[in-house]
């Protein structure tokens, strides 16, 4: 299948409400690295193993495999800062699908930015996963999306089911560690996003 060419693989990616999309610069690689690898970040990935950031720094400047897969920076529209990360794996340009998640927020830097944000806005992780969803239907042109959570991870629920975002299995998956445990899968399709997008 031809590589999708209408995707920028570079800088802004996409807008929302209060944040933007963009492909990682380098000086925000050790900062993301250092997101994914706090404990309560970290316990929600499947493999949970702290990543090793010499590593991560050369994956996220050549070693992901864009646009097949992503981990995006969440900037604040109004001055740039990096606010935290999101992410799909595993598009099938053929069938027209993907895996989407690597959501985690820096919450220190929201606190920072909080007075730029108005009252009553849905939040940075609501705006950031609205954003992604109606990018990769517009601009991908999926005919679905889909993302795993670990049973008992209520914000990533809550998150999800906010979109629109529909349970379709429980599976067990397992760890590095040799562990198991249970994730809830959930989808959209196309028909589905067009329904409550409008």
């Amino acid at each position: 299948m031809a590589f999708p060419d209408w995707i920028n693989t570079s800088g802004l990616l996409w807008e929302g409400e209060y944040i933007a999309l963009y492909w990682p610069e380098p000086d925000e690689f050790d900062r993301l690295t250092d997101l994914r690898n706090t404990p309560q970040v970290r316990q929600w990935f499947l493999d949970d193993r702290p990543l090793d950031p010499v590593n991560n720094r050369i994956w996220l400047a050549s070693g992901m495999n864009k646009p097949v897969e992503a981990l995006l920076s969440i900037r604040l529209k109004t001055n740039q800062a990096l606010l935290g990360m999101i992410g799909w794996s595993d598009w099938d340009f053929e069938n027209h699908i993907a895996w989407f998640g690597r959501i985690a927020i820096d919450r220190s830097a929201i606190k920072q930015t909080q007075p730029l944000l108005p009252d009553g806005y849905k939040g940075v992780t609501l705006d950031a996963a609205f954003t992604l969803r109606d990018f990769v239907f517009l601009r991908m042109h999926l005919e679905a999306g889909y993302t795993y959570y670990f049973s008992g991870n209520k914000l990533a629920e809550r998150i999800n089911q906010s979109i629109g975002m529909k349970e379709l299995r429980r599976v067990q998956r397992n760890r590095p560690d040799g562990t198991s445990v249970e994730t809830i899968e959930m989808g959209m399709t196309r028909a589905q996003w067009l329904a409550i997008s409008g």
